[in-house]
């Protein structure tokens, strides 16, 4: 039970990240072909000269940059499969992914946001499109629900491509 916890709570903290994750991703790649540009080096070359000129300031920079970028957009990957699965998932998988999407992914123009004003504007849009609204402690437990399936989906994805 203590690992579960402390998974959906990791879940959480990477949801928190994702945005922030696809920023850096952007970013970093652009940053990482200027330099290229700017070195003159094709990808492939990177590899022999890093074998030969490691302790090279440069090449390490951009050796551990490379790097990162990869565990990143891996990170991404996972995380985009299961809010693909999140959103799939039977009856209220959409409803699921919405309250993710509001939470994590919205960005509001209030500066104090809290899960509480998410939820008004959360049961707010749903007024307007004329769907069913539910109570605040209906949507922390959604929240829940939705956390603890990522976290479902994410192990189970492991656990597949692993074997």
């Amino acid at each position: 039970m203590a690992q579960s916890k402390k998974y959906t709570i990791q879940i959480e903290r990477v949801l928190k990240e994702y945005p922030y994750i696809c920023w850096r991703i952007n970013n970093q790649q652009s940053s990482l072909n200027k330099e290229l540009k700017q070195m003159g080096i094709r990808k492939e070359s990177i590899e022999f000269l890093k074998n030969i000129f490691f302790q090279n300031s440069d090449i390490k920079k951009f050796y551990d940059c490379e790097q990162e970028l990869y565990y990143l957009t891996e990170i991404k990957k996972i995380m985009d499969i299961a809010l693909e699965r999140l959103e799939a998932y039977p009856k209220k998988g959409k409803q699921l992914y919405d309250i993710i999407d509001a939470i994590y992914f919205r960005e509001y123009d209030v500066a104090d946001i809290t899960v509480e004003k998410i939820y008004k504007i959360f049961n707010k849009n749903l007024e307007d499109a004329n769907e069913r609204t539910f109570s605040f402690s209906t949507f922390k437990g959604r929240r829940k629900e939705a956390i603890e399936l990522m976290q479902s989906i994410i192990t189970s994805y492991f656990n597949t491509t692993i074997k």
